[in-house]
């Protein structure tokens, strides 16, 4: 193998090399296969940061696992489920549970003087307080107190009410309360303004003892559970889990089933236009490196007549030219990485590629560097072109030493 070695070394290094045209096709080979590299790396890593984004915006506007009541009332209302501080604890223990926590929701209307705004008034929970804190509430006081309010950036501007303002908000009475179906009314004030998307810019945030003062729900009714998992690969094995704890006869339901499921069709679609992306780049690559490989072994035919005469096998003359295309194909597949993972640094660090968040639900292009599909890409395109090198190998068993230096 040493001999091939050297022998495909001397060819790359030699004077007569640099002058012929396989040097510059080598070199457009490495930068074609870079290119590709880069662009199947940079998209896989665009597609699964935008789904994992969209899903964690949507989960944080419902959740990953959602426990409600199945029991209707005598006007088709769902009943409320127990809220058992036990069962909770236990599930928020199990492995991958990041947390759990009991919602109270209620439809109602905000009226200005000039306008009015229909919105889903929603206990405000621990995990979603920590999300304001983080990422994107306009005021300090994250929290809602008894008699508060958190409204979106969006209905703050398009009923003109801003922090610290009182409202009214009216409400529809349930069955507990006399006079079902008359509004109930009731003064808050503006405790927080949160920067909405399209998944939440109708979304108010209330006490939870505030909405079950509204339904007249005893201190241990919520309507519903919302459980949150660290990755959407664990629902499926903690729901499991958790219908164990459940004595009582309650519906799940998980973020794939619910009002947004048709997102998650969206982004399953997605994933097909990757697969047509990085298909055509590896036929780019593929063409690339079939066409230095024909021109390596036309130019140097007479070369492989002289091996051949010295005795070398085909096998070991096909090696030499292997171990040289080879050669260009580790050079762009490096090229590539380093040229991918430098701009998706630079990406998640400065955010320098940015979207209408009114489209993409984003202000900025998300990408993170996942190894796995560095991996993957990288393993397909070099044995791709291990294989396709293979192809026009088979000139090499087709000359003779004879045919060889008649052709030089």
């Amino acid at each position: 193998m040493k001999t091939e070695f050297y022998i495909s070394n001397k060819i790359s290094n030699a004077k007569e090399h640099k002058n012929t045209l396989s040097r510059p096709i080598g070199n457009l080979s490495i930068l074609v296969i870079s290119i590709s590299v880069f662009i199947m790396i940079l998209s896989s890593s665009i597609l699964r940061s935008f789904q994992e984004k969209i899903v964690d915006i949507v989960a944080d506007n419902s959740s990953h696992i959602n426990v409600s009541g199945i029991k209707k009332n005598q006007y088709g209302d769902i009943l409320p489920i127990q809220f058992n501080s036990s069962i909770v604890d236990s599930v928020s223990n199990l492995k991958n549970v990041i947390s759990v926590d009991p919602i109270v929701s209620q439809l109602g209307l905000i009226k200005t003087d000039k306008a009015f705004a229909g919105l889903m008034f929603k206990s405000l929970d621990s995990s979603r307080i920590n999300i304001f804190k983080d990422e994107n509430i306009f005021f300090e006081n994250v929290k809602c107190e008894f008699g508060e309010l958190m409204i979106s950036d969006m209905i703050s501007s398009f009923l003109n009410i801003q922090y610290g303002d009182s409202i009214w908000v009216h409400f529809i009475n349930n069955d507990r309360i006399a006079n079902r179906g008359r509004p109930v009314f009731k003064k808050l004030m503006i405790s927080g303004i949160f920067e909405s998307n399209q998944f939440n810019e109708n979304l108010a945030y209330m006490n939870i003892d505030d909405l079950r003062e509204i339904k007249g729900y005893f201190k241990s009714e919520v309507d519903n559970l919302e459980i949150r998992v660290n990755h959407l690969q664990n629902i499926e094995s903690v729901l499991e889990k958790v219908v164990v704890f459940d004595t009582i006869l309650n519906r799940y339901s998980t973020i794939y089933e619910s009002e947004f499921s048709d997102v998650f069709d969206w982004l399953n679609m997605l994933d097909m236009n990757v697969i047509i992306i990085n298909l055509l780049m590896y036929i780019v690559s593929i063409l690339s490196i079939v066409s230095i490989s024909v021109i390596l072994i036309i130019e140097k035919t007479y070369m492989i007549g002289v091996l051949k005469a010295l005795g070398l096998s085909n096998f070991r003359v096909i090696n030499i030219f292997l171990i040289k295309v080879m050669s260009i194909v580790f050079r762009g597949v490096l090229f590539g990485n380093i040229l991918a993972v430098v701009l998706i640094f630079l990406q998640s660090k400065f955010k320098i590629l940015t979207l209408d968040p009114s489209i993409y639900y984003l202000k900025y292009v998300p990408v993170s560097i996942y190894f796995d599909s560095i991996l993957y890409i990288n393993l397909i395109s070099i044995f791709l072109s291990f294989i396709f090198i293979l192809i026009p190998s088979i000139i090499i068993l087709k000359i003779t030493p004879l045919k060889a230096i008649r052709f030089e």
